[in-house]
């Protein structure tokens, strides 16, 4: 177990990260480092394949790139869905100016050849 902040880690707590990724604690380091630092950093591995530890500077600001660790949920860090559906209405104008910007670099090559 790791304790920082009221907050406790274990290997197996579900970790849910704010840009959406489920991932478990798959382990606590130990190292010399992490013990002077007064936080042992827990290794998380995601469902997509992704892997990351959760760092000091994170315990040390209140977790705020989580939404969930173990049985701990942070509210405060929990986006509306009007921010999600804001986000993803973004994100679909920045694919479509990407897809517009390839299609005209693909006619300049085009043009070039």
């Amino acid at each position: 177990m790791n304790k920082f902040n009221d907050v406790e880690f274990n290997v197996g707590d579900e970790i849910i990260h704010i840009d959406g990724r489920i991932g478990t604690v798959k382990s606590i380091c130990t190292c010399e480092r992490c013990t002077e630092r007064g936080f042992h950093e827990p290794y998380v591995e995601y469902t997509n394949g992704d892997s990351d530890y959760v760092s000091t500077y994170s315990a040390e600001t209140g977790f705020p790139n989580f939404y969930k660790i173990g049985e701990r949920i942070f509210k405060d860090n929990l986006m509306s869905l009007f921010e999600m559906y804001r986000l993803i209405d973004q994100y679909n104008k920045e694919i479509i100016d990407r897809q517009i910007a390839i299609e005209r670099l693909e006619q300049v090559i085009k043009d070039y050849k």
